[in-house]
């Protein structure tokens, strides 16, 4: 896939079909949008594309830039024209319309809620219309429904901010995902008899502590059950916050490596336990507990099968 700032010119590869949005997550509607976008580009010969943006003001992002594009990659999307959101945050909507004009767009793909333009003036109806006058198309794709609601990225970090990880997922079409570089930590894992790997998370999180089933892979290898804790440890008076993985059946220290994680289901909270005795009999429980999630839930990554979710 070809990565071009808004700025530059487009290569002349041909006529575009452009999705437009952010991409954040890249969950069930998303990948509603890009599987209407690709078969437009199939069915008329022109290169399937999206417009998207690389930072935009939002607490925490479900995806890192880097993890999006690769997403979109897999799609089968071949061009990416993105911008920082601040960069055309006060185009109006018309101008907007005009810029996909002279960058050879003939048809634009967008999902039915989509909004666009300074103070979000343009709507559907608004590009429909504008987008007629520069000879484009407009397909408009209908919502995906999850749970009773319309799946979005909003959705979807307020279920992860209250640890609801199942909802999440099915949302996402996947398990949620983190990454980040094991570094050394205290060792009471360790002591413990469960040797933890601390994660120096590559972007800020927002989940509440607690403990998590989950599956984790190291230098990209098999995915393999994982045990996840969430906060500080108040059962050593350690305030600073962690995100730590046991492996189940591991032994080796990974340090320097680097560590994705998929969040299955969290089990409970974060507390305090009277003696590293106690907690090393809730961590056995935990596991053992862990353990039998895990076999109803196999790990889902962002496998694309290009056939869009019903709904």
């Amino acid at each position: 896939m070809e990565l071009l700032h808004y700025a530059r010119r487009v290569p002349d590869a041909g006529p575009l079909v452009i999705a437009v949005g952010k991409f954040d997550g890249f969950h069930l509607g998303h990948r509603k949008i890009v599987a209407a976008l690709c078969a437009r580009a199939a069915d008329s010969g022109m290169v399937p594309s999206v417009f998207t943006f690389r930072t935009f003001p939002v607490d925490f992002t479900l995806t890192p830039w880097e993890e999006r594009v690769r997403l979109l990659a897999e799609a089968g999307v071949r061009v990416c024209i993105w911008s920082d959101f601040a960069d055309i945050a006060q185009w109006e909507p018309r101008r907007f319309v005009g810029y996909l004009a002279g960058r050879n767009v003939r048809h634009v793909v967008v999902g039915a809620g989509f909004v666009f333009g300074a103070g979000r003036a343009g709507d559907v109806r608004f590009l429909r219309r504008e987008a007629s006058r520069f000879g484009m198309g407009v397909s408009v794709v209908r919502c995906v429904t999850r749970g009773g609601g319309r799946v979005s990225s909003s959705r979807i970090r307020a279920c992860l901010r209250r640890g609801e990880i199942e909802s999440a997922t099915a949302m996402l079409g996947r398990h949620f995902s983190v990454e980040g570089t094991v570094v050394a930590g205290a060792g009471r894992g360790r002591r413990l008899g469960f040797p933890t790997a601390n994660l120096r998370l590559s972007h800020p999180l927002f989940l509440p502590d607690g403990v998590y089933a989950g599956w984790a892979s190291v230098s990209g290898r098999a995915f393999r059950g994982a045990a996840v804790f969430i906060g500080a440890s108040p059962t050593f008076a350690d305030p600073s916050r962690k995100f730590e993985v046991f492996i189940d059946g591991a032994r080796e220290r990974f340090f320097g490596r680097t560590m994705r994680v998929l969040l299955v289901s969290r089990i409970r909270e974060a507390r305090r336990f009277s003696s590293g005795a106690r907690l090393r009999e809730q961590i056995q429980r935990d596991v053992d507990l862990i353990r039998g999630i895990l076999r109803r839930s196999p790990p889902l990554t962002a496998a694309f099968d290009g056939s869009g979710p019903k709904g």
